[in-house]
């Protein structure tokens, strides 16, 4: 299936925060609140969230803890639960993608599966509005079947789209699927780069790359993958433009590492936070 594309044409100088699978209400608060430290510290302008910002664990068809269904509560729970990180990303000067994760298409299934949903029209961004009108006042809100393309040919989605994106080795099946753009993906939990060069039309060499920039949610509340050996971290992607007048982008990544008491930190450009 052909998918449309959303382009985005960046100010040079322009600081980006790319945020991976969140998973509210089953985050990691402390890492978050790093992240969002760091970022502001960094005078981050706009952010790109990859998806499963939601986990939408009370419409899961998996079986449910029934402490952890008490904890979460209805739908609107799970919404409300990320409304600090809502706050702070639509705080921002340039506003934020929101871009959409298979755990908001869990919610998008379940409203179709559902006659009173179903006639009502229901739609994520229908219940965000619904819960709180402010979620989406600086936020563009792209559902799966549309890819965001930052000119010229970096590419970021979620990556459940991508056939081969937790398959093993898939950081290789993945830039051998799509040598034509540089992708970033989040869906994966997982942190890894490779890199590949091609030959563009010119015969001129081009390196094109795959990245996946991990997780921020809580392990311990993800009961449905045991051992999962997942990576915590984000992305800082910092625009430039080269004397071809060419956009460029630098892509950096950060690892969050934890402490044997579970504490959370990263090292961003020479600053520890912690």
């Amino acid at each position: 299936m052909l998918r449309k594309e959303h382009t985005l044409l960046l100010e040079p100088g322009s600081r980006i925060l790319v945020l991976p699978d969140c998973h509210y209400p089953h985050h990691d608060a402390d890492s978050i609140d790093l992240v969002l430290r760091a970022a502001q510290d960094i005078g981050v302008t706009q952010a790109i969230d990859l998806g499963d910002l939601l986990d939408f664990y009370s419409v899961s068809r998996w079986e449910k803890d029934p402490t952890l269904a008490a904890e979460v509560g209805e739908i609107s729970d799970e919404v409300r639960s990320a409304k600090y990180l809502f706050d702070y990303l639509n705080s921002l000067k340039n506003g934020w993608f929101w871009l959409e994760g298979n755990h908001e298409v869990r919610f998008k299934s379940y409203a179709a599966k559902n006659p009173t949903l179903r006639s009502l029209g229901y739609t994520v961004k229908k219940l965000l509005n619904e819960v709180d009108p402010t979620i989406l006042s600086n936020c563009v809100y792209l559902e799966s079947d549309t890819r965001l393309v930052l000119n010229p040919t970096a590419v970021l989605e979620h990556g459940h789209n991508m056939s081969r994106a937790l398959k093993p080795k898939a950081e290789y099946c993945l830039v051998e699927d799509y040598p034509e753009q540089t992708s970033i993906i989040g869906h994966t939990h997982k942190i890894f780069n490779v890199h590949k060069t091609v030959h563009g039309m010119s015969g001129v060499p081009i390196i094109r790359s795959v990245y996946s920039v991990g997780h921020l949610s809580d392990e311990t509340k993800q009961n449905y993958v045991k051992d999962p050996k997942w990576q915590e971290g984000f992305m800082v992607i910092t625009v430039y433009v080269d004397n071809m007048r060419i956009h460029r982008y630098d892509y950096h990544q950060i690892l969050i590492e934890k402490d044997r008491s579970g504490r959370p930190s990263f090292t961003l450009w020479g600053k520890v936070y912690k």
